[in-house]
């Protein structure tokens, strides 16, 4: 869809500039991509919530 704005945002996210790097997504990549992202995601806010709980009691 937007595929300059995909690369920028990715090399954003690993603080790289992927600019000049070929890159090709298939269906394939783009969902394990999102599961991993989103597990990433989840877990890091969990580790967040249970430190942040620990230390308010």
């Amino acid at each position: 869809m937007l595929p300059q704005a995909t690369m920028i945002a990715s090399g954003d996210m690993i603080h790289m500039d992927i600019q000049n790097m070929m890159w090709s997504l298939t269906l394939s990549g783009f969902i394990k991509g999102l599961i991993l992202w989103s597990l990433s995601v989840g877990l890091s806010a969990w580790i967040f919530a249970v430190i942040y709980n620990r230390f308010q009691s």
